[in-house]
C-alpha cells in the first residue's frame, strides 16, 4: 500500500494474528525490496530484519520505538546515516 501524501513509500502492516504470534520480531528478509517501507502497528517490535533486499538507503524507522536491532547485510546501502529518530539502537 503506498499513501498519496507519502509518494513512493510502501507501508507494511501485518494482521493481528500475526502480529500476536510474534510481537517483537519483523522479517522482511529477501524480499526484493528498494525501500525500507514505513512499518505500521508494530511499537512492540524489537528486531527487524531487511537482509537480502535491494535497500539503498536507511528511512522510514520513526514508527518503530522499541527497536534494538535491524539487519540490513546484503543490501545496497552506502552510507549509514538517519538513525536520529531511533533511540533505542
Amino acid at each position: 500500500m503506498v499513501l498519496p501524501q507519502i509518494p513512493n513509500t510502501p507501508i507494511f502492516y501485518r494482521s493481528n494474528q500475526t502480529r500476536e504470534l510474534n510481537q517483537q520480531i519483523i522479517n522482511l528478509e529477501n524480499k526484493d525490496m528498494k525501500k525500507i517501507p514505513l512499518i505500521e502497528g508494530e511499537e512492540k517490535a524489537t528486531h527487524l530484519n531487511l537482509s537480502g533486499n535491494n535497500i539503498k538507503q536507511i528511512e522510514n524507522l520513526v514508527s518503530l520505538p522499541s527497536i534494538e536491532e535491524i539487519n540490513l547485510s546484503n543490501n545496497q546501502i552506502e552510507r549509514l546515516e538517519n538513525f536520529q529518530n531511533v533511540s533505542t539502537l
